[in-house]
């Protein structure tokens, strides 16, 4: 833990507040500590991707499906398919299970919009 606190450096921690409002000095309680680009990896249970089958190519299906395949890993992955604007079935896939990271996120962001992604969240 202490070699990732250093001047500059982008952390996620996670702890108590040990002091109150009218303190001069905030005081934290750390229990862990993580390098923020790492932070979608450690800290993500699942994946959802949200679909609307109204308006989803076949190439926009095919981009989706090469860009999830290009970042294997081991969260699942559920879809949420909307089938008539309001009805959404639930998947799962058994096969599809990403590595989740900024560049995965950014490029789904690009091909299906920030909407339609969600992350699940580890608790603690």
């Amino acid at each position: 833990m202490e070699n990732l606190i250093r001047k500059d450096a982008l952390v996620l921690v996670l702890g108590r507040l040990n002091s109150s409002l009218d303190d001069q000095v905030i005081k934290i309680i750390c229990d862990e500590v993580y390098e923020l680009e790492k932070v979608p990896a450690t800290m993500t249970e699942y994946l959802i991707v949200r679909v609307d089958k109204s308006q989803i190519t076949k190439q926009k299906i095919a981009d989706l499906h090469k860009t999830l395949y290009a970042h294997r890993g081991k969260l699942p992955v559920y879809f949420k398919v909307a089938l008539n604007g309001t009805e959404e079935v639930n998947m799962v896939s058994r096969k599809m299970q990403v590595q989740i990271d900024h560049e995965l996120l950014d490029e789904l962001v690009g091909l299906i919009g920030l909407e339609n992604i969600k992350v699940k969240v580890k608790t603690r």
